[in-house]
């Protein structure tokens, strides 16, 4: 497998306003001096304590901060020769916290298309089924067609993410970030996610960031920060 992902030294720091007089007198660092290569295919689990710049990371990659010292080459590229739509296209985020629009279940999956023309049902409940939401999708009265609140507030954390995991498969781009992406499923609901690792993304790049070391099995590669 060739390098899809190779970061050299990167560095992201915040500055820490002075007690007294509420100016920046210091930096702390979020991500302190990170060498890492990701290969193509490769699905890498990334651990740590809470506030070691997990998600920063993940952020960096995004372009969501600029690389404020070292370097991260995407396909060979520094991030920043790509325009934000280029490289946006070419990365999935599936934040923590998922945010669902007010609208049905079929609008809230079809957000992930970034293609021409809009996706088909048989595409979005495909990639419902990936995510393994489609069987409580087709328990709900209306099925795909039911109206959420904004938020999504009218399902369970759970259902939320399942959803929002959907829209990062229709979506279909080579490379998955994942930001404790079962944080809000119970047991059961994390072991048959976590399935979803073992066909739709077998020919993705995945980084997943992971309190927990459920599932370690399905990584190729563990780093901890």
């Amino acid at each position: 497998m060739k390098n899809l992902i190779e970061i050299k030294n990167l560095n992201k720091k915040y500055p820490v306003k002075s007690e007294f007089s509420g100016r920046s007198k210091d930096f702390i660092y979020a991500v302190n001096d990170v060498s890492l290569t990701v290969k193509e295919g490769e699905i890498l689990g990334l651990v740590g304590e809470s506030g070691c710049g997990k998600s920063t990371f993940l952020k960096l990659l995004l372009r969501f901060y600029p690389v404020q010292s070292g370097s991260v080459r995407l396909y060979g590229r520094e991030l920043n020769e790509y325009s934000l739509m280029q490289l946006r296209n070419m990365i999935t985020y599936v934040p923590q916290e998922s945010y669902l629009f007010e609208g049905t279940i079929r609008e809230n999956i079809e957000y992930g298309w970034n293609k021409a023309g809009s996706p088909d049902m048989d595409m979005i409940v495909r990639a419902a089924k990936q995510a393994y939401a489609d069987e409580f999708i087709s328990e709900l009265p209306d099925g795909y067609d039911t109206r959420l609140t904004a938020g999504g507030m009218n399902l369970s954390g759970g259902q939320r993410q399942r959803i929002a995991i959907a829209r990062a498969m229709l979506k279909d781009s080579p490379v998955i970030l994942m930001d404790e992406p079962s944080s809000a499923l119970d047991t059961h609901s994390e072991n048959v996610f976590l399935k979803a690792l073992d066909s739709p993304m077998k020919d993705k790049t995945v980084i997943m960031v992971s309190h927990r070391m459920t599932g370690v099995e399905r990584f190729d590669r563990v780093v901890r920060l």
